[in-house]
């Protein structure tokens, strides 16, 4: 009796022996690594990407749009800054990072992370893609000729026009700041739905500015004639036209300032903020 006690405790070591023994193996070809700033697992010689790193791409590329055309630039989220250019193509560049999907090979999704261009009858499209993924970071550079028509929307981040003249220029932040400092000659519209609005420039012949939460400062850097109309539902509009000796300030405010050259029409619109016109 006593050897088939003892069989018995033999044979239950050899089993927990085994399982560990099991059980380190498994730990051995299970195992987590980072390719290229992404997370992955690693089982029997196989590499599944897991979400948690971030892909870096750099992005560069030209496009060329008749001058009767707009170009149109749209962006998820990101700083976006627009800059002259003495070359007749717009040039984007772009900085992105973006966070890696689950089962998605990291070359593959960092390969589809690109610019995305359609044309219509106005003229040309182009969108910021990632197809896998979050996009967790994007610095955007448009380089612009004289004299062209531009259209950009960024949902979640700044729009900067830093210099540069515009035939027509229409700008949409849904989440962020508004600064211009550009001349427009034709038809200038800048809208925000949270963020400060600012331009700084010639008034166009067409100037519509809405906000919703957020003032509006509106500086014209030309001795013109305007046609204003100033609405704010919470906030207080004011003028300052020194040239004209105008000066005026509430909730609403229409005239017009005496100057020179063609009637430049202003329209702002603001739901709670501040709205502001200054003339020289």
């Amino acid at each position: 009796m006593m050897l088939k006690k003892r069989t018995k405790v033999v044979s239950v070591t050899v089993l927990s022996l085994a399982f560990v023994v099991v059980l380190a193996g498994m730990v051995a070809v299970l195992s987590r690594t980072v390719s290229g700033g992404l997370a992955s697992f690693r089982f029997n010689g196989v590499s599944t990407p897991v979400a948690g790193g971030y892909l870096d791409r750099q992005l560069q590329q030209s496009f060329t749009v008749p001058s009767t055309k707009t170009f149109g630039f749209s962006t998820p989220l990101g700083e976006l800054t627009v800059l002259p250019t003495s070359g007749r193509q717009i040039q984007v560049d772009a900085s992105v990072q973006v966070s890696g999907a689950f089962g998605v090979p990291p070359s593959q999704a960092q390969k589809q992370i690109q610019f995305t261009s359609t044309n219509n009858q106005n003229g040309r499209n182009v969108t910021l893609t990632y197809p896998h993924g979050t996009l967790h970071s994007a610095t955007i550079t448009i380089y612009v000729p004289q004299g062209a028509r531009l259209q950009v929307e960024n949902s979640l981040g700044k729009i900067r026009v830093q210099g540069g003249s515009y035939q027509d220029l229409s700008l949409h932040a849904n989440m962020g700041a508004v600064d211009v400092s550009a001349a427009v000659t034709d038809a200038l519209s800048i809208q925000a739905n949270m963020g400060e609005i600012s331009y700084t420039g010639p008034l166009a012949k067409q100037n519509n500015f809405v906000n919703n939460m957020g003032g509006i400062t509106v500086h014209d850097t030309k001795v013109q004639k305007v046609q204003y109309n100033l609405s704010t539902s919470l906030g207080q509009s004011t003028v300052n036209v020194p040239s004209a000796n105008l000066a005026a300030s509430g909730n609403q405010l229409s005239d017009t300032v005496p100057g020179l050259g063609p009637l430049a029409v202003l329209t702002c619109t603001n739901n709670m903020g501040s709205i502001h016109f200054q003339g020289v």
